[in-house]
């Protein structure tokens, strides 16, 4: 860059400018020096920078000091010395080295100097990050709890190595409301947090839904809920419902999905068990109709399929709505199962119009003959177009 004369050198630099960030200055019989250089002047303004060079003895070592990021502050001996990169002459001996920066851990060693030796030091900082602990229990006891959105388990329990700052925290227990708060975590402290939960209205029924595998997503009535691990239990995720008939929707990527219609009473829990199949197993099965007498409409989810007897391949798996309807007679309905690689088998007595209310249903067992695994795989859409 240039040559010092009369022990200084000035340096032209332009604003518009990549800056310049390090300096080196050699001369011989001395050790060269080479470190960062400050943050860039503004216009017309100028930055005194001030170097020593120390003489080169042949009694004496030379350490070299690098940092990744550069511009850490070097300690000798616990007195600063200056910012990396650094170079330094130093007597044989001993010596503490430290390089600190900002935002970074501070990293130390101790290096010995042998005359007429050079030795070069390159250290990686690593940024700090603050951790804390948080204790979250409930009652009543047993709760499920998520920190942030993610599964931590069930109370009480110790959740560590969270970063300093609040934290989202829910529990949740079949016949409990939600419960949901906001708790700071201070780093390297164990916080604690209690949640007392509320019984829920008894008006309010449970839907505990089980897949085989887990981590599938739940839908109620068409509404994403969650996914199946969530609870803490493989597989497992619990609804609270309201009294009445839901639709239960399970659904996993390579896997068919997974449908079954529930009845739900207060204070009641039903259980679902999914057992997906995955799409390269067979993905369709049929179902099988007939009447006494013949000719009634037949619907499968509210479409029409034709006139019994019927067969209609290509059903997807799952429980399916099915209506029958023939003039002079009260209409016959009711859920049906179908398998994938199966056939259900209708065979339904229609009752005349006017005569005694029959019992809702067919009134009859469907025949399954399963060439698939066992279980209510389903989709939301028919697999016929």
């Amino acid at each position: 860059m240039g040559l010092i004369s009369g022990g200084s050198l000035t340096v032209e630099y332009k604003t518009d400018q990549t800056p310049y960030s390090t300096v080196r200055v050699s001369k011989s019989g001395y050790t060269t020096v080479t470190q960062s250089l400050p943050s860039p002047p503004g216009p017309s303004g100028t930055v005194d920078v001030y170097i020593t060079l120390q003489a080169v003895s042949s009694s004496s070592g030379t350490l070299n000091i690098y940092s990744s990021p550069s511009g850490g502050s070097v300690y000798i001996d616990k007195v600063y010395k200056g910012t990396t990169p650094f170079s330094i002459s130093l007597s044989p001996g001993t010596y503490g080295v430290q390089v600190d920066k900002s935002g970074y851990m501070t990293t130390s060693e101790t290096v010995i100097i042998s005359a007429g030796q050079t030795i070069t030091r390159s250290y990686t900082l690593q940024q700090k990050t603050s951790y804390g602990s948080l204790l979250i229990t409930s009652e009543p006891d047993n709760a499920y709890a998520y920190v942030d959105g993610t599964y931590a388990g069930m109370t009480a329990i110790t959740v560590n190595n969270l970063l300093a700052g609040n934290h989202n925290v829910r529990l949740t227990a079949p016949g409990y409301n939600e419960w949901t708060a906001t708790q700071y975590v201070k780093a390297g402290e164990v916080m604690t947090v209690h949640g007392t939960l509320t019984p829920s209205s008894s008006n309010n029924g449970y839907v505990r839904v089980i897949s085989y595998p887990g981590e599938a997503e739940v839908y109620l009535d068409g509404a994403y809920m969650g996914k199946t691990n969530d609870e803490g239990v493989p597989g497992a995720y619990t609804l609270t419902v309201s009294p009445g008939t839901h639709k239960i929707s399970v659904e996993l990527t390579g896997y068919r999905d997974y449908d079954q219609t529930v009845t739900v009473s207060a204070g009641q829990t039903v259980t679902v068990d999914a057992n997906l199949i995955q799409i390269s197993q067979p993905v369709t099965g049929e179902i099988s109709v007939s009447t006494t007498p013949s000719g009634a409409n037949v619907y499968v989810d509210n479409q029409y399929e034709g006139i019994t007897p019927l067969t209609i391949p290509g059903v997807n798996p799952g429980s399916r709505d099915v209506l029958l309807r023939l003039s002079g007679y009260e209409d016959a309905k009711d859920t049906v199962n179908v398998q994938p690689g199966g056939t259900s088998t209708i065979d339904v007595a229609l009752t005349p119009a006017g005569s005694a209310k029959a019992t809702p249903g067919f009134g009859f067992l469907a025949a399954i003959s399963a060439l698939g695994a066992a279980g209510l795989v389903v989709s939301r859409r028919r697999g016929r177009s």
